[in-house]
């Protein structure tokens, strides 16, 4: 702020001073503090750099480490993955969707929320890709089958599975959870049967084969595993096809061993299972959208709201994703 300088003189000297200035008709300048708040500028820039340097994700940063010795990843942009870009290009969708009263905003905030698919139709883009929402950009990749966003009967858009094609995402250090995960999605089953293994989102290669998590039907139940599959869980409910459900799974490694994976559906709690990993490994494995890969089956129907978190959500907000 610009303030004018006024001396302070004695009430004699002031008087003397007026009539010297009347006489001689003397207007006295406005003197100004140079306009310059470069120390203001530069004080503000150090804040928003100390804020920024919080934005790295621990658990992407010990998995960055695993990773940089390794043959296996020919990426070499482990460092730059691990962090969410900046762009501000790349336009995040914003809108609710009334399927989930999820407020994209708030994921997109989140740096734990590594993955993100609205699978609105302005996330297909004309490379057969699906656009990720969060900042970390870990767009997918259809596969062996056309697939698209078609109307549901609420004229919400969602990702149609025809049975034969799937979404893959290619890995990537900050896709690598550790002690903390949570798996979130809606889907629309129509092809359960016995002895018949669908994948709704997975993160293996195969078959106990680099096996960081996997969420899939078991017959018409709910599987996980967590850290291969030693310690394999199914939900107590059976999903009937033709029918939407929301379901959710979250692992968290600091719980007693009995108590560190529970299974949702519909945004109630299933049922809570014992797991024997206290973290997960970094494995470099993709993530396949309707695929169990290398050993189950591909889903048929569809799927919406796809997310993944680096961390446990807590029951609450579970409950809010699924609407209720």
């Amino acid at each position: 702020m610009h303030r004018s300088i006024i001396g302070h003189l004695p009430l004699p000297a002031l008087v003397a001073s007026a009539l010297f200035a009347l006489s001689c008709q003397l207007i006295v300048p406005e003197l100004k503090v140079d306009s310059g708040d470069g120390q203001d500028t530069a004080t503000e820039t150090g804040d928003t750099d100390t804020d920024s340097d919080t934005d790295t994700d621990s658990d992407t940063d010990t998995d960055s480490d695993t990773d940089t010795d390794s043959d296996t990843d020919s990426d070499n942009d482990t460092d730059s993955d691990s962090e969410p870009s900046t762009d501000s290009d790349d336009p995040i969708d914003t809108a609710t969707d009334s399927d989930t009263g999820t407020d994209s905003d708030t994921a997109t905030d989140d740096l734990s929320n590594v993955l993100l698919l609205h699978f609105d139709d302005t996330d297909f883009n004309v490379d057969a890709s699906v656009r990720d929402a969060t900042s970390y950009q870990h767009h997918a990749t259809v596969m062996d089958a056309a697939l698209g966003a078609i109307l549901a009967d609420d004229d919400t858009p969602y990702l149609s599975l025809n049975g034969a094609g799937w979404l893959q995402i290619a890995d990537r250090p900050a896709l690598r959870p550790y002690n903390g995960l949570t798996v979130s999605l809606w889907v629309y089953p129509a092809n359960l049967a016995e002895n018949f293994y669908p994948g709704m989102v997975t993160k293996r290669r195969g078959y106990n084969d680099l096996t960081a998590y996997a969420v899939y039907f078991h017959n018409f139940q709910v599987a996980v595993d967590i850290d291969y599959e030693t310690d394999r869980a199914y939900s107590t409910r059976e999903l009937t096809n033709l029918q939407w459900y929301h379901v959710a799974v979250v692992f968290d490694g600091t719980l007693p061993q009995e108590e560190r994976m529970t299974i949702y559906i519909d945004g109630e709690e299933d049922s809570v299972h014992p797991e024997t990993s206290s973290f997960i490994d970094t494995y470099m494995s993709d993530i396949a959208i309707g695929n169990l890969v290398n050993g189950g089956d591909v889903l048929e129907g569809g799927i919406d709201e796809v997310a993944i978190w680096h961390r446990a959500l807590s029951a609450d907000e579970i409950a809010a994703l699924a609407g209720l």
